[in-house]
Protein backbone atom coordinates (compact mmCIF):
# COMPACT_ATOMS: atom_id res chain seq x y z
CA UNK A 1 0.00 0.00 0.00
CA UNK A 2 1.30 3.43 -1.10
CA UNK A 3 0.16 7.37 -1.41
CA UNK A 4 -0.98 8.40 -4.43
CA UNK A 5 0.27 11.57 -5.99
CA UNK A 6 -0.63 14.63 -4.83
CA UNK A 7 -2.29 15.94 -7.76
CA UNK A 8 -5.09 13.21 -7.35
CA UNK A 9 -6.41 15.03 -4.42
CA UNK A 10 -8.87 17.63 -5.38
CA UNK A 11 -10.86 14.81 -7.23
CA UNK A 12 -10.31 12.23 -3.96
CA UNK A 13 -12.44 15.22 -2.17
CA UNK A 14 -14.35 15.57 -4.46
CA UNK A 15 -15.55 11.98 -5.04
CA UNK A 16 -15.63 12.09 -0.74
CA UNK A 17 -17.83 15.07 -0.88
CA UNK A 18 -20.43 13.39 -3.33
CA UNK A 19 -20.15 10.05 -1.93
CA UNK A 20 -20.93 11.19 2.27
CA UNK A 21 -23.14 14.43 0.72
CA UNK A 22 -21.20 16.51 2.76
CA UNK A 23 -22.06 20.67 2.13
CA UNK A 24 -19.60 22.79 0.28
CA UNK A 25 -19.27 25.21 3.32
CA UNK A 26 -17.22 22.02 4.99
CA UNK A 27 -13.88 21.62 4.51
CA UNK A 28 -12.65 18.21 4.17
CA UNK A 29 -8.90 18.21 3.43
CA UNK A 30 -7.75 17.91 7.04
CA UNK A 31 -10.07 14.88 7.42
CA UNK A 32 -9.37 12.46 4.30
CA UNK A 33 -6.40 10.41 4.67
CA UNK A 34 -4.73 8.79 1.30
CA UNK A 35 -5.37 8.41 -1.51
CA UNK A 36 -3.36 5.32 -1.33
CA UNK A 37 -3.44 2.05 -4.06
CA UNK A 38 -3.52 -1.31 -3.67
CA UNK A 39 -2.12 -3.62 -5.88
CA UNK A 40 -4.19 -6.70 -7.12
CA UNK A 41 -4.33 -9.27 -4.10
CA UNK A 42 -3.29 -7.40 -1.63
CA UNK A 43 -5.12 -6.72 1.25
CA UNK A 44 -7.20 -3.33 2.74
CA UNK A 45 -7.88 -5.05 6.23
CA UNK A 46 -8.99 -8.25 8.01
CA UNK A 47 -11.72 -9.67 9.93
CA UNK A 48 -11.37 -9.18 13.39
CA UNK A 49 -9.57 -6.07 13.18
CA UNK A 50 -9.88 -2.81 14.73
CA UNK A 51 -12.53 -0.56 12.73
CA UNK A 52 -11.14 3.29 12.79
CA UNK A 53 -11.84 4.35 9.59
CA UNK A 54 -14.66 4.58 6.72
CA UNK A 55 -12.54 3.30 3.18
CA UNK A 56 -14.27 4.54 -0.06
CA UNK A 57 -13.07 2.90 -3.05
CA UNK A 58 -11.72 5.38 -5.56
CA UNK A 59 -10.53 3.27 -8.63
CA UNK A 60 -10.94 -0.25 -8.96
CA UNK A 61 -12.74 -3.47 -7.70
CA UNK A 62 -12.26 -5.25 -4.12
CA UNK A 63 -13.85 -7.75 -2.39
CA UNK A 64 -14.93 -8.88 0.80
CA UNK A 65 -14.52 -12.75 1.86
CA UNK A 66 -15.64 -14.05 5.26
CA UNK A 67 -14.59 -16.94 6.80
CA UNK A 68 -16.40 -19.87 8.18
CA UNK A 69 -16.26 -22.25 10.76
CA UNK A 70 -15.17 -25.29 8.43
CA UNK A 71 -12.23 -23.27 7.33
CA UNK A 72 -13.46 -22.16 4.30
CA UNK A 73 -13.65 -18.65 2.97
CA UNK A 74 -16.87 -16.95 1.04
CA UNK A 75 -17.23 -13.83 -1.57
CA UNK A 76 -19.81 -11.65 0.36
CA UNK A 77 -19.53 -8.44 -1.60
CA UNK A 78 -17.79 -6.41 -4.33
CA UNK A 79 -16.85 -3.10 -3.44
CA UNK A 80 -16.96 -0.79 -6.94
CA UNK A 81 -15.16 2.88 -7.30
CA UNK A 82 -16.88 5.47 -5.57
CA UNK A 83 -18.71 3.03 -2.80
CA UNK A 84 -17.75 3.51 0.74
CA UNK A 85 -17.15 0.01 2.50
CA UNK A 86 -19.96 0.68 4.92
CA UNK A 87 -20.50 -3.22 6.00
CA UNK A 88 -18.15 -2.77 9.34
CA UNK A 89 -19.31 0.95 10.01
CA UNK A 90 -20.34 0.41 13.86
CA UNK A 91 -19.92 -3.18 14.23
CA UNK A 92 -18.60 -3.93 17.57
CA UNK A 93 -15.68 -1.94 16.53
CA UNK A 94 -14.32 -4.85 14.62
CA UNK A 95 -13.95 -6.19 10.92
CA UNK A 96 -16.47 -8.22 9.53
CA UNK A 97 -14.75 -9.39 6.75
CA UNK A 98 -11.42 -9.35 4.88
CA UNK A 99 -11.11 -7.10 1.96
CA UNK A 100 -8.44 -7.42 -0.52
CA UNK A 101 -8.14 -5.70 -4.12
CA UNK A 102 -9.35 -7.92 -7.37
CA UNK A 103 -7.30 -5.64 -9.54
CA UNK A 104 -4.97 -2.67 -8.90
CA UNK A 105 -7.21 -0.41 -6.65
CA UNK A 106 -7.12 3.12 -5.03
CA UNK A 107 -8.93 4.42 -1.91
CA UNK A 108 -9.07 6.77 1.01
CA UNK A 109 -10.15 6.52 4.36
CA UNK A 110 -12.23 8.92 6.72
CA UNK A 111 -11.34 8.18 10.88
CA UNK A 112 -14.56 7.19 12.23
CA UNK A 113 -14.22 9.95 14.74
CA UNK A 114 -14.03 12.74 12.18
CA UNK A 115 -17.30 10.75 10.60
CA UNK A 116 -18.95 11.31 13.79
CA UNK A 117 -17.79 15.21 13.74
CA UNK A 118 -19.76 15.49 9.98
CA UNK A 119 -22.78 13.29 11.62
CA UNK A 120 -22.84 16.13 14.30
CA UNK A 121 -22.38 19.39 12.42
CA UNK A 122 -24.15 18.46 9.22
CA UNK A 123 -27.63 16.75 8.75
CA UNK A 124 -27.37 16.13 4.97
CA UNK A 125 -24.57 13.90 6.31
CA UNK A 126 -26.11 12.03 9.12
CA UNK A 127 -29.22 11.29 6.15
CA UNK A 128 -26.81 10.55 3.92
CA UNK A 129 -24.82 7.52 6.29
CA UNK A 130 -28.21 6.45 7.93
CA UNK A 131 -29.05 5.87 3.88
CA UNK A 132 -26.72 4.00 2.98
CA UNK A 133 -26.88 1.51 5.97
CA UNK A 134 -29.90 1.00 5.29
CA UNK A 135 -29.57 0.51 1.32
CA UNK A 136 -26.77 -1.90 2.88
CA UNK A 137 -29.36 -3.90 5.26
CA UNK A 138 -31.53 -3.65 1.94
CA UNK A 139 -28.86 -4.99 -0.31
CA UNK A 140 -28.57 -8.09 1.47
CA UNK A 141 -31.75 -8.82 2.45
CA UNK A 142 -32.38 -8.78 -1.38
CA UNK A 143 -29.41 -11.17 -2.32
CA UNK A 144 -30.63 -13.93 0.66
CA UNK A 145 -33.79 -13.59 -1.02
CA UNK A 146 -32.75 -14.77 -4.71
CA UNK A 147 -30.62 -17.12 -3.15
CA UNK A 148 -32.71 -18.44 -1.37
CA UNK A 149 -35.15 -18.89 -4.10
CA UNK A 150 -33.40 -18.67 -7.19
CA UNK A 151 -31.96 -21.68 -9.45
CA UNK A 152 -28.48 -21.55 -10.81
CA UNK A 153 -29.31 -19.91 -14.27
CA UNK A 154 -31.69 -17.43 -12.33
CA UNK A 155 -29.06 -16.88 -9.92
CA UNK A 156 -26.41 -16.04 -12.83
CA UNK A 157 -28.32 -14.33 -14.86
CA UNK A 158 -29.54 -11.79 -12.28
CA UNK A 159 -26.16 -10.75 -10.63
CA UNK A 160 -25.16 -10.38 -14.19
CA UNK A 161 -28.09 -7.78 -14.71
CA UNK A 162 -27.15 -5.89 -11.15
CA UNK A 163 -23.85 -5.48 -13.00
CA UNK A 164 -25.37 -3.96 -16.01
CA UNK A 165 -27.33 -1.90 -14.48
CA UNK A 166 -24.58 -0.63 -12.13
CA UNK A 167 -22.27 -0.17 -15.38
CA UNK A 168 -25.50 0.88 -17.77
CA UNK A 169 -24.08 4.40 -17.86
CA UNK A 170 -21.50 2.55 -20.44
CA UNK A 171 -23.80 0.90 -22.11
CA UNK A 172 -24.35 -2.86 -23.30
CA UNK A 173 -19.97 -3.47 -22.18
CA UNK A 174 -19.87 -4.49 -18.55
CA UNK A 175 -16.63 -5.26 -17.36
CA UNK A 176 -15.84 -8.30 -15.06
CA UNK A 177 -13.09 -8.17 -12.98
CA UNK A 178 -13.85 -11.09 -10.77
CA UNK A 179 -12.90 -14.76 -11.41
CA UNK A 180 -15.58 -17.25 -12.18
CA UNK A 181 -14.45 -19.03 -9.43
CA UNK A 182 -15.26 -15.73 -7.08
CA UNK A 183 -18.47 -14.96 -8.88
CA UNK A 184 -19.16 -18.55 -7.99
CA UNK A 185 -18.39 -18.24 -4.51
CA UNK A 186 -20.15 -15.23 -3.99
CA UNK A 187 -23.26 -16.51 -5.73
CA UNK A 188 -23.28 -19.93 -3.89
CA UNK A 189 -22.54 -22.14 -6.75
CA UNK A 190 -19.61 -24.44 -8.05
CA UNK A 191 -17.35 -22.76 -10.16
CA UNK A 192 -18.21 -25.60 -13.09
CA UNK A 193 -21.86 -24.26 -12.73
CA UNK A 194 -21.36 -21.00 -13.53
CA UNK A 195 -19.13 -21.40 -16.37
CA UNK A 196 -21.61 -23.53 -17.87
CA UNK A 197 -24.63 -21.51 -17.43
CA UNK A 198 -22.37 -18.77 -19.24
CA UNK A 199 -21.64 -20.75 -22.16
CA UNK A 200 -25.24 -21.40 -22.33
CA UNK A 201 -26.21 -17.55 -22.23
CA UNK A 202 -23.83 -17.11 -24.73
CA UNK A 203 -24.55 -20.11 -26.99
CA UNK A 204 -28.47 -18.34 -26.66
CA UNK A 205 -27.22 -15.14 -27.99
CA UNK A 206 -28.22 -13.49 -24.38
CA UNK A 207 -24.39 -12.42 -23.79
CA UNK A 208 -20.88 -12.19 -25.40
CA UNK A 209 -18.50 -12.78 -22.81
CA UNK A 210 -15.07 -13.09 -22.85
CA UNK A 211 -12.93 -13.49 -19.74
CA UNK A 212 -13.06 -10.16 -18.18
CA UNK A 213 -15.80 -7.83 -20.59
CA UNK A 214 -19.26 -8.83 -21.23
CA UNK A 215 -21.70 -7.53 -23.94
CA UNK A 216 -25.73 -7.60 -22.97
CA UNK A 217 -27.17 -8.62 -25.98
CA UNK A 218 -30.71 -9.20 -25.68
CA UNK A 219 -31.93 -7.78 -22.62
CA UNK A 220 -35.28 -8.87 -21.98
CA UNK A 221 -34.10 -12.25 -22.44
CA UNK A 222 -31.99 -11.97 -19.77
CA UNK A 223 -35.01 -10.35 -17.38
CA UNK A 224 -36.71 -13.74 -18.08
CA UNK A 225 -34.22 -16.03 -17.50
CA UNK A 226 -33.25 -14.72 -14.00
CA UNK A 227 -37.44 -15.25 -13.45
CA UNK A 228 -37.99 -11.55 -13.55
CA UNK A 229 -39.76 -8.84 -15.45
CA UNK A 230 -37.78 -5.91 -15.94
CA UNK A 231 -38.14 -2.86 -13.28
CA UNK A 232 -38.35 0.36 -12.91
CA UNK A 233 -35.71 0.08 -9.77
CA UNK A 234 -32.22 -0.97 -10.74
CA UNK A 235 -31.62 -4.05 -9.69
CA UNK A 236 -27.57 -3.52 -8.46
CA UNK A 237 -29.90 -3.22 -5.05
CA UNK A 238 -28.77 -7.49 -5.18
CA UNK A 239 -25.10 -6.97 -6.05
Amino acid sequence: MKAATDKDRPQVIKTVRAVLNVPESISLDSMIEGPFTLPRSKYLFFEGEAATDLFIVLNGTMKAIRSMSDGDEIVVRFHYPNEAIWTDVFHDARRTTTVSALEPSTFCSVPYKELDRLISVSEQVQRCCYNSLSRVIKQDRNFISMLARSNACERVCCYLLSLYNRQVSKGAHVYLPMSRTEMASHLGLATETVSRVLSKLQDEKVIDADRQWLDVLDIPHLYSLAGMTQPVVRLAEVA
